[in-house]
């Protein structure tokens, strides 16, 4: 009667281990807590990347254009855009701290609200707030109070979830009108450029189809003694200059074709020498063109980054907000580098050799 009495109690007993094991296991699969270490991570990139921004472009061939209208537009139009993204990475910067810090989650929520109110002054909101982020004050406030009054560090995250959605809204907005100004500015430098060094780039094609012409006639007087007539008419009217020693009508001799060599020769070493005097200025149009290129790839890039970085913000503290387990994983670099290598195909293409 014992051993049966224990028998059903022990088949009990795992019953009831294996039903709380079960319910403790989902209980665990469905619990959601506040997993830092993505957002952190995210967060360091994306200040370190920030500083690739924040360094000035080299400024040497196109140094008189540095304060153009269209470039000083540009870096008015940009300016929005790197403040908004140097407050993100700020507010990221403290949500990491607070989430370290050794205060209760009633303290992190007064916290976190407090920083959103005196972020006004910076560039996460502005007093203009329809206009810039798309949220009136009495909504931003209806946001900050609700923050406020949160018991838990998680719930005053996803509560500040309106505030992220339209700083990357307006951060969208930005970067396109950075995109603009860009490509504006580039085009004004261009043409600047190209204005600049207009009389010397005809010059220089001028000559080379006198080069190459020259080269072709050197050509035809090799096959002036083999009783090429045709060769003599080509040279005649291609090179004026060594008519004279082709009358009409008479057949070309040794002392001719040595006469048009020698005239074709003085000719060619002319036309050299022209080339070499204005080697310098040509040289000089390469560079500015090669610098114009690095401008518009490195202004393009850092365009781009300023977008990946917000971006990427956004969806890392929804996936921190709402507790996901398993985060998304966010490869900030690749996008960088994917960013960059785009820059720097759209920048080709200028030069015209």
């Amino acid at each position: 009667m014992f051993a049966t009495n224990r028998g059903r109690f022990l088949l009990a007993a795992t019953l009831a281990g294996l039903t709380i094991g079960s319910s403790g296991c989902s209980y665990f699969t469905t619990q959601k807590k506040l997993d830092m270490q993505p957002f952190a991570e995210n967060t360091v990139t994306a200040i370190g990347e920030m500083r690739k921004i924040d360094a000035p472009p080299v400024w040497i061939r196109l140094r008189p254009y540095f304060s153009h209208p269209a470039v000083l537009e540009a870096r008015a139009t940009a300016a929005p855009l790197r403040n908004l993204v140097r407050a993100v990475n700020s507010y990221s910067l403290l949500v990491v701290t607070l989430n370290e810090a050794r205060i209760s989650d009633r303290n992190k929520c007064r916290e976190l609200a407090k920083y959103l109110r005196g972020a006004s002054q910076q560039a996460l909101f502005k007093e203009a707030d329809e206009a810039e982020i798309k949220l009136t004050q009495e909504r931003r406030e209806a946001i900050l109070k609700e923050i406020d009054a949160d018991e838990k560090y998680m719930d005053a995250l996803l509560a500040a979830e309106p505030i992220v959605n339209a700083v990357l809204s307006r951060g969208l907005e930005l970067s396109d009108n950075v995109d603009e100004a860009i490509t504006k500015g580039i085009a004004a430098l261009e043409a600047e450029v190209q204005g600049q060094y207009k009389s010397m780039l005809a010059n220089r094609a001028a000559l080379l189809v006198l080069q190459e012409r020259t080269i072709l006639a050197q050509t035809w007087a090799e096959v002036l003694t083999f009783g090429d007539d045709g060769a003599a008419e080509q040279l005649r009217k291609t090179v004026p200059v060594v008519a004279v020693y082709l009358p009409a009508g008479k057949k070309p001799d040794e002392k001719s074709q040595q006469e048009v060599v020698k005239a074709l020769a003085a000719q060619g070493a002319r036309i050299k020498l022209a080339l070499d005097q204005i080697d310098p200025e040509y040289q000089a149009y390469r560079e500015s063109v090669l610098e114009l290129d690095q401008l518009r790839a490195k202004t393009t890039e850092n365009a781009k980054l300023a977008r990946s970085v917000l971006m990427l913000w956004a969806r890392s503290h929804k996936a921190l907000a709402r507790g996901v387990e398993v985060p998304p994983m966010f490869d900030l670099s690749k996008i960088i580098m994917s960013g960059a290598s785009s820059a720097a195909g759209a920048a080709k293409g200028l030069l015209p050799f």
